[in-house]
């Protein structure tokens, strides 16, 4: 642990040395003279205590002490995250008397009510840092693991900088050690397990959502795992196509989405405002949306995590679900640490298909902006699809990570997305230019085709799109110029390669390992829409199954095993020529 502070520097020196602790390392041009006359006294503040995980969800907080026997003028400090290019926040224009403390709120929203407050928030591993009339005075630091949920972190003695640790939280009182062992963090995404998770809702709410999910509807719960309990979070039902499917069956296996934040402001699980948890409505292997975004990662991609939930919903076991991270304010800070407040945009028909309709944004309804949106008109979606349409889309365009995008969305024969509806993908303006991110993956392998049928298996990897290539201008600009397509090419070409994230030797090891974890949770899930065999024959052959939509058509959704492999044989057959790499109609199964 380090302590870096020139605040009362001698004392803390002598400190260290008397205690035996390392060193404070310190700034030397930093040192700043709060003894000088400036006209009025500025006393000695430190930060003493920080919250970065509490365990009611709350926002994070930070104590301020003045530490001297002089008043502090706290309109002259400022304090700051570790992201050295954050604007230091100006402390409240207030004076604390000598041993005062003032609690300050650490979030990205408001906490309204009057509260003191600055517009970020602590992580596990970060620091504060504080400075007077612009140059750094303290920077309080600590690693992952040092400050978990229910605990703070802070000087062991109330203004002694020379020693820090894990504390009690005590906001605004005497700073008192942690005693015993530092408790568990909640963490949602383990790995390869499954965990069980209650959803907790009165009888009246849990009775209201089964009749009416369609509406959507928000209700106020209690979310309980491995000893964590959060209260006051939103759930509510969610995915319009799910729900019609479920509805009509009489279960009560219902998508949901958990919001910690629709109640309590500022109120968090694990660090994030929710999370959604998917039924597998259309996946008899349970995988698709937990192998596809495993894909996505292999090849480089920023794509959200997932983890196999056990779910008692209302007090009733609904069984094993998919919880799958939201792309949101949080996802861009874990993701995108250097360039985490651009424009994040959903978009869906008609703004999803990126073909130009106008020069502003009022010709694009539904372009889903989700962050910025109150300083944001949408003008950043317009220069993108202008972008495409002047032909020029490197200006707007990270055309790397799009080609990259585009190559596994067309070898997972992912259709329910750009590629298809247009829906079911992200866009993030990062510094500049956009970056695609995958959404909503059950359906991926095949099951979404389009109409195709079998074509699917051969979807042709320079028109790999439902419908005239041209109505998707992103496909269509990028892969009808002789460079990026030449670029596409390779990107394909490493994906099926020996050890390449698209092969049926690294897909099917992951497959295998799924299998084991979540097989006995599939046996006793009570609510499936599969049967046992199903799941078991889903992985080597095709399942037909009728949906209670579109009049009851059958849905046949390929084998994962057979699937993968012959993606890769044709794959590799069109990039050697050996098979037509564009589909009749430049489509995948012509207009």
């Amino acid at each position: 642990m380090r302590i870096r502070s020139t605040l009362l520097l001698s004392l803390v020196a002598l400190a260290a040395v008397a205690s035996g602790c390392p060193e404070s390392t310190v700034e030397p041009d930093a040192t700043t003279d709060t003894s000088a006359d400036t006209g009025s006294s500025t006393g000695s503040l430190v930060v003493n205590e920080i919250v970065c995980s509490r365990a009611d969800g709350g926002p994070d907080w930070i104590e301020v002490y003045a530490n001297g026997t002089e008043p502090v003028d706290l309109g002259r400090y400022a304090v700051r995250d570790d992201d050295a290019t954050r604007a230091p926040v100006t402390l409240p224009a207030k004076t604390l008397q000598p041993g005062e403390f003032l609690v300050i709120i650490a979030d990205t929203d408001d906490p309204g009510g009057g509260e003191d407050w600055v517009d970020f928030r602590l992580g596990g591993g970060d620091a504060v840092v504080l400075s007077l009339d612009g140059t750094d005075v303290q920077v309080l630091d600590w690693e992952e693991g040092e400050a978990p949920e229910s605990t703070a972190y802070g000087l062991l003695i109330d203004g002694d900088t020379a020693q820090t640790g894990t504390l009690k939280p005590t906001p605004g009182a005497p700073n008192e050690a942690w005693d015993g062992p530092l408790p568990s963090e909640l963490d949602l995404f383990v790995g390869d397990t499954v965990y069980a998770m209650e959803l907790e809702l009165t009888p009246e709410d849990w009775a209201d959502m089964q009749a009416q999910p369609l509406l959507e509807k928000w209700y106020r719960g209690t979310l309980k795992m491995g000893g964590h309990v959060i209260t006051d979070i939103g759930i509510r039902t969610k995915s319009t196509t799910d729900l019609r499917v479920v509805h009509g069956t009489e279960s009560r296996r219902f998508s949901l989405r958990v919001d910690a934040n629709r109640y309590v402001p500022g109120q968090r699980i694990d660090g994030r405002r929710g999370f959604v948890l998917n039924n597998n409505y259309m996946d008899p292997s349970y995988m698709r949306e937990s192998l596809g975004y495993y894909a996505y990662r292999e090849a480089g991609l920023k794509a959200p995590k997932t983890q196999f939930v056990d779910v008692t919903l209302a007090g009733e076991h609904v069984g094993l679900y998919t919880l799958v991270e939201l792309v949101d304010k949080e996802f861009l800070q874990d993701y995108f640490p250097d360039a985490d407040d651009g424009d994040l945009y959903e978009p869906e028909q008609p703004a999803g298909t990126l073909q130009y309709a106008g020069s502003t944004p009022s010709a694009y309804p539904k372009m889903g902006l989700e962050t910025n949106e109150e300083t944001s008109d949408g003008s950043t979606f317009v220069s993108l699809v202008s972008a495409l349409n002047d032909g020029s889309p490197e200006t707007r365009l990270n055309v790397g990570n799009a080609l990259a995008y585009l190559a596994m969305t067309a070898a997972l024969g992912n259709l329910d997305s750009y590629l298809g509806p247009g829906t079911n993908y992200y866009l993030y303006d990062e510094v500049g230019r956009f970056s695609l991110i995958p959404w909503d993956l059950d359906q991926a392998f095949g099951t979404f085709d389009c109409g195709c049928g079998d074509a699917v298996l051969t979807l042709p990897i320079e028109t790999p799109t439902c419908g005239p290539r041209a109505n998707r201008p992103l496909v269509d600009v990028l892969l009808g110029d002789a460079s990026t397509l030449a670029d596409y090419r390779v990107a394909l070409t490493e994906l099926v390669a020996a050890g390449g994230a698209f092969t049926s030797d690294v897909l099917n090891g992951r497959i295998a390992v799924l299998q084991s974890v979540i097989q006995p949770y599939v046996e006793a899930d009570p609510t499936k829409l599969f049967t046992t065999q199903e799941f078991l024959d889903s992985l080597d052959a095709t399942i037909t199954k009728p949906v209670a939509l579109s009049g009851g058509a059958d849905r046949v959704i390929p084998g994962l095993r057979p699937f993968i492999a012959s993606r890769v044989a044709s794959i590799q057959a069109q990039l050697a020529g050996q098979e037509a790499a564009t589909g009749p109609g430049d489509s995948v199964c012509g207009p």
